[in-house]
């Protein structure tokens, strides 16, 4: 797959989530429940790639620990706490002020921290367009 088309894909995906999550909550089902399920159906797709591809097991077998913890920490990060907390707030907010906030926002916190943590360059136009995307999800969220 190329990359535009891999781009595209996630595009389309991301925008299709949130409404699919909203639809899931709309019972008033518990978050923990919605994240466990979740997890439970991917475990239950990944599960058959696993033991068919060879590729996915070597792969696998060629992470050194420091990926492992790693991978792991966004695993929990990710699949987890963040989705537990995006369950909670998606109960009680609109979909179409939520994710916008969220997926538009998050993106200026990880150029701030790429900069911080990670030593990446974030020169003058990168500031000035990340604070006009957070002010724009600002004005969209509140």
């Amino acid at each position: 797959m190329s990359g535009r088309l891999a781009v595209g894909l996630t595009f389309v995906l991301w925008a299709i989530i949130p409404i699919v999550d909203k639809l899931a909550l709309a019972g008033r089902k518990a978050p923990p429940a919605g994240v466990v399920a979740r997890l439970l159906v991917a475990v239950g797709v990944l599960l058959p790639v696993l033991a068919l591809s060879s590729e996915v097991r070597e792969s696998l077998a060629g992470l050194d620990r420091r990926e492992w913890l790693a991978f792991g920490a966004s695993g929990v990060l990710s699949l987890l706490l963040a989705q537990y907390c995006y369950y909670q707030a998606l109960r009680d907010h609109a979909v179409s002020t939520l994710f916008p906030f969220l997926f538009g926002g998050a993106p200026v916190l990880t150029m701030v921290l790429a900069w911080a943590v990670l030593g990446e360059p974030a020169g003058w136009r990168t500031g000035a367009g990340g604070g006009l995307i957070f002010l724009g999800c600002l004005l969209l969220f509140w």
